[in-house]
Formats: structure tokens, sequence, C-alpha cells
């Protein structure tokens, strides 16, 4: 996975894989990377998994790596 960029669609969603399953882990210094190149482009799916409001997930997981929490 390419950490420099992220920009055709399967970068985007292969992105979204690894920020949700290193945030669901808790590991949120692993999650950062993939969050910060996804920039608001979650997709619905792994985020939909971790919960009912895809995005509303997306936003709290975004939140948490950021503040280390």
């Amino acid at each position: 996975m390419n950490l420099a960029s992220c920009e055709r669609p399967g970068e985007i969603l292969a992105h979204n894989y690894a920020a949700a399953w290193f945030s669901v882990i808790g590991d949120r210094k692993s999650a950062r990377p993939h969050l910060a190149l996804i920039r608001g482009r979650a997709t619905r799916w792994p985020w939909n998994d971790v919960g009912a409001n895809p995005m509303a997930v997306y936003r709290v997981h975004r939140l948490r790596a950021a503040l280390g929490i």
C-alpha cells in the first residue's frame, strides 16, 4: 500500500479498510496515516461494518486518531 498518495478508487478503498482495521483494534498511531490519506473520502465499506452510520463512525475514529485517544 502506497502511503505517499491516495488517488485511485482502489487505493482509497484500501486505505479506508486499513484505517478502519487499525481503528477498531485501537491502534490509533497506525490508523493515522491512512485516515490522513483518505482526506474525507470515506467509503461506505468498511465503516458501515463498524457502526450504523458510516460517516459518523469514520469521523469519530478520525478524531480519536488525531487526538491520540
